[in-house]
């Protein structure tokens, strides 16, 4: 099972998938990604439906596009949304919301919501997950923001990316790249809302990309073999 884990690791950016598309695709946006689509785990969210855990089916409302999805999917949850999600908004033309509506409140609200997202059995030597987001916080101290951490419970670093890419009817898109070496079992990602008394803050939109970062392909080796093997040979003659 390691071993079936690792090739489809390593295999995952070659295997063919229609996927959600990115605003801004991690090949091209994110510092330190390396694979192009498909994606080792591709999870879109419009949040049309509440997002709850289908025990034989993933996460309900995620759209699965990933390489690894078919498999890894059954071992997804999500805890903390259901109070959280909102079929529509007063005051908003769009639908489908997941966060916390304090406009009429008294007090400050804090939140979350995390995703397990599955992974294979191997541990590779590093793994990247880019966010994309779509995100509305009124005026003030009202927050969205992420954190992605391993089975150790440690959160990961923030790569790089950009929160704040204003997409106009006060609405904004984040990207956001998270890595962890070595490659987990699994990762959790974690929806921090909070929202002041007479505020609100939830996101639209949420897409998830994964990779495993493959280890040097056998050819590579060869090739470094052979040019070592060249090297010798012409130090001995001189």
């Amino acid at each position: 099972m390691k071993l079936i884990g690792k090739i489809l690791c390593v295999l995952a950016a070659d295997t063919a998938a229609q996927a959600a598309v990115f605003v801004n695709p991690p090949e091209y946006a994110a510092p330190k990604w390396e694979t192009k689509s498909p994606y080792q785990r591709d999870i879109y969210f419009d949040f049309a439906v509440r997002p709850v855990t289908i025990p034989t089916n993933g996460i309900q409302g995620a759209s699965y596009t990933g390489t690894l999805d078919p498999i890894l999917k059954l071992s997804d949850t999500v805890s903390g949304g259901s109070p959280l999600w909102h079929s529509s908004l007063a005051g908003f033309s769009r639908t489908g919301f997941l966060g916390l509506d304090n406009r009429s409140g008294n007090f400050g609200l804090n939140a979350t919501v995390t995703l397990h997202v599955a992974n294979t059995e191997v541990l590779g030597p590093e793994k990247h997950v880019w966010l994309e987001y779509e995100w509305y916080a009124s005026p003030g101290t009202n927050v969205v923001f992420f954190s992605v951490a391993g089975p150790d419970g440690k959160e990961w670093p923030l790569l790089g990316g950009d929160p704040y890419q204003y997409i106009g009817d006060e609405f904004f898109r984040g990207d956001l790249e998270f890595g962890a070496s070595p490659n987990p079992e699994w990762e959790t990602i974690t929806i921090h809302f909070y929202a002041e008394p007479g505020g609100a803050a939830f996101l639209d939109k949420l897409h998830i990309a994964t990779e495993c970062v493959p280890e040097p392909s056998a050819l590579a080796l060869v090739v470094l073999g052979v040019a070592s093997l060249i090297c010798t040979r012409l130090r001995a003659k001189k």
